[in-house]
């Protein structure tokens, strides 16, 4: 299915937003991203995973396409479940410093799921993600 045809049911999701429509028809990569985000609150999966799956396939390394693509092949949202992709797609949104792709990265090797269990490589990325966040909350407080 391509960009276009996907962009082209966005109307039917719960969250259709306007601006980000027109802007991702005319190509702005982090409209699709928001766009497939609206996708999957909708519960339109399959539509949500087109929108990441194109943002990564274009080339563009957009850190939450990467994590959101990594929790559908974690829980089979809208693709076949398979940790060991989600692990991946993790890895990637985490070495961007995405916050949610660290955590998810970490449960997964708590877990052992897609990845050897490694409680020490879960830590790293529980404490990593902790980082993460209070350095965004002192950004947001000192705003």
């Amino acid at each position: 299915m391509s960009i276009q045809e996907v962009l082209s049911n966005y109307h039917n999701s719960l969250y259709y937003n306007e601006k980000w429509h027109r802007l991702a028809i005319e190509g702005d990569i982090e409209c699709i991203v928001n766009i497939g985000t609206d996708f999957a609150r909708s519960e339109m999966m399959e539509y949500a995973v087109a929108c990441w799956q194109y943002v990564i396939d274009s080339g563009h390394g957009f850190a939450e396409a990467y994590s959101n693509l990594g929790v559908s092949y974690y829980y089979g949202n809208g693709v076949k479940q398979d940790y060991k992709k989600a692990v991946q797609y993790y890895q990637k949104a985490a070495a961007k410093g995405h916050p949610f792709g660290m955590y998810n990265l970490a449960v997964a090797c708590e877990n052992g799921n897609g990845t050897p269990k490694d409680l020490e490589k879960a830590l790293f990325f529980y404490r990593k993600t902790s980082r993460s966040e209070e350095r965004r909350v002192g950004k947001e407080c000192r705003s």
